[in-house]
């Protein structure tokens, strides 16, 4: 095994620190060892750089159990750049940093080029080398962590504001709801907007359950009944929900008796893409309707609209972007692709702690490198750290 260096033990320790809160969190929330709570899949702020799946894991939990609002995470250099600063007494996150700065000729291990020279030389060239992966640890800082939210407060609540696929869980027995697209305008209007492809049974009922967990949200983050905000629930249908040939549905309650609306803020909107009452709507709601029909098809034909246009615009940038397409990845496939590169790391640190305690026998090694409980291996970590001797360490694993 490669021996760690002291940097790199270091944020080791950090990462098993995280993991270790994590899993004690769980213990006491009914096994739920990572809140996502409405944050986006971690990120570097204001880079299109792809995230490996356990530098996630690790921001996530960092951001979690600090209880910062977003998953956006900058360099110290790179905030500095953008005129902020890191907060005084400010503690970073290890993230796991890859390089390919070198390269080695497949058939002489002795001729190796730097990046600079593999990238100038012709293609037929480039397949004797192969990089030579260098890792570096560099410590990260939630965007709360620096000024941003002072220096610039506009771009910081911009940031926050922008939720994707919003997961909401009051209760370990309530039904969660993963919202697709959740945002606020100016007025502090806030919006729920749902694509449904197949007809299902109770949409209606769906919709109520929506808006009740929007306001629980809401009333959780310490509102009064009178400030809660209006609310609208909007399905986008590709089949008709009524049956009544109508592009476009609203609900709002009204008092059977007299007719009046109950101007409890909250509406529900079902726009229907096989609408057949044009001169109902307006022509911009029936083209982005038709837009929506289309489907992959009809991304790219024209509807005669300046919105719709601008939408096929960002499919078409999303589309050259393979990596930018990965960012509206599900945070629940991030967890799941972490688990067992977060497994390895505990390993690895498991058995450099051990080392210097002496051989390990090889029955331990195989039992500690086949051990897939993370909770028992963040426990061995913590034994191993107060063990005086091997002895000690075996007889109390």
């Amino acid at each position: 095994m490669t021996e760690k260096n002291q940097q790199e033990k270091m944020a080791a320790e950090r990462q098993v620190e995280l993991f270790t809160k994590a899993f004690g969190k769980a213990k006491e929330d009914k096994g739920i060892w990572l809140d996502n709570n409405g944050r986006k899949a971690p990120g570097l702020y204001q880079k299109h750089l792809q995230v490996s799946a356990f530098n996630a894991i690790i921001l996530g939990m960092h951001a979690a159990q600090n209880g910062y609002k977003t998953n956006q995470y900058t360099l110290f250099s790179e905030a500095k750049k953008r005129g902020e600063s890191v907060l005084s007494k400010e503690k970073g996150v290890p993230f796991l940093w890859y390089n390919w700065n070198e390269y080695v000729n497949k058939h002489n291990p002795e001729d190796k080029i730097s990046r600079a020279d593999y990238q100038s030389l012709p293609s037929d060239k480039q397949a004797d080398y192969k990089g030579i992966r260098s890792r570096e640890v560099r410590a990260l800082f939630n965007i709360e962590q620096t000024t941003l939210p002072m220096v610039d407060k506009t771009a910081f609540e911009a940031t926050v504001q922008k939720i994707k696929e919003k997961s909401m869980i009051y209760h370990p027995k309530c039904k969660g709801v993963r919202l697709d697209v959740y945002a606020k305008d100016e007025n502090n209007t806030h919006y729920d907007v749902e694509m449904q492809l197949l007809k299902r049974d109770a949409l209606p009922k769906r919709s109520r359950y929506y808006h009740s967990q929007m306001d629980m949200e809401l009333l959780a983050s310490g509102a009064k009944y009178e400030m809660l905000p209006n609310t609208y629930v909007i399905f986008i249908c590709d089949f008709d929900p009524f049956s009544d040939g109508k592009y476009r549905y609203r609900f709002r309650n009204v008092c059977k008796e007299t007719g009046k609306i109950l101007e409890d803020g909250a509406e529900t909107i079902f726009l229907n893409t096989r609408g057949k009452n044009p001169d109902e709507v307006s022509e911009e709601l029936v083209s982005f309707l038709e837009f929506v029909r289309a489907g992959q098809d009809g991304n790219f034909e024209d509807f005669g609209d300046t919105y719709v246009t601008r939408l096929q615009n960002t499919i078409r940038q999303i589309k050259e972007n393979r990596g930018k397409e990965r960012q509206y990845m599900m945070w629940q496939d991030i967890i799941d692709d972490a688990k067992e590169e977060g497994r390895q790391v505990m390993i690895k640190l498991l058995r450099d702690m051990l080392s210097p305690l002496g051989t390990l026998p090889d029955e331990i090694i195989q039992q500690i490198d086949q051990e897939k409980d993370l909770d028992k291996l963040s426990a061995w970590v913590k034994l191993a750290a107060k063990a005086e001797s091997l002895k000690d360490f075996i007889s109390r694993m």
